[in-house]
């Protein structure tokens, strides 16, 4: 597909959202790029020790590759439930809304830097994910010059999002390291999408 035909379905599927209150998509399969983020954290879940391992070995890169693989892979089930929840509730929103480079960018560069900023404080590597957290900081932007997408309530997408933040924060026993983390990567994910003009915000 050609750049302007791109440009042009972009704007119809932004439209569409703007009329509808909700994403374009056809189901789970409308959004390819979101059920893959939830796939991969899965796997990591399972192949996460070892993969991290391998990457540690790596001369130059290996210190950095583990930083973005540590944001994806879950500590446990529950961790992978509400990571997977996460990703899926803000990703639907949001995955239409521009290329799908720009969304795989922020996705892991900064679910990576939240990832570096609770490996400062704790001094060693945590296992946690932290690339959710970049999606609601992309959320955060494209909604901010959209008053009525901002509205409070806990059905609507903000109230969604701030109920997730709290139960991670109590799921992690209030362990500075993770909320750093989190934070991190939220502040990071506001930031890139800002400068990569997500959605046109």
């Amino acid at each position: 597909m050609d750049p302007e035909s791109r440009k042009y379905w972009r704007e119809q599927a932004r439209q569409a959202r703007r009329q509808a209150g909700r994403p374009v998509g056809s189901g789970f399969g409308g959004y390819p790029v979101t059920i893959g983020l939830i796939i991969v954290t899965a796997v990591m879940m399972v192949l996460g020790t070892p993969v991290l391992q391998a990457l540690y070995q790596l001369p130059g890169i290996g210190v950095y590759l583990v930083d973005l693989a540590t944001a994806v892979t879950p500590a446990g089930l529950i961790g992978l439930i509400f990571s997977g929840i996460f990703i899926w509730l803000i990703g639907s929103q949001i995955e239409h809304l521009d290329q799908a480079w720009k969304y795989l960018v922020i996705f892991f560069v900064a679910g990576g830097f939240g990832a570096l900023v609770a490996q400062t404080i704790a001094g060693g590597v945590i296992g946690s994910t932290f690339a959710p957290f970049a999606l609601a900081g992309i959320y955060a932007h494209v909604m901010s010059g959209r008053t009525m997408s901002m509205s409070f309530s806990l059905s609507s997408p903000l109230g969604w999002i701030a109920m997730l933040l709290v139960l991670n924060i109590v799921l992690s026993g209030f362990n500075l390291v993770v909320i750093g983390g989190m934070v991190g990567a939220l502040a990071m994910g506001w930031g890139l999408s800002l400068a990569l003009r997500y959605g046109g915000a």
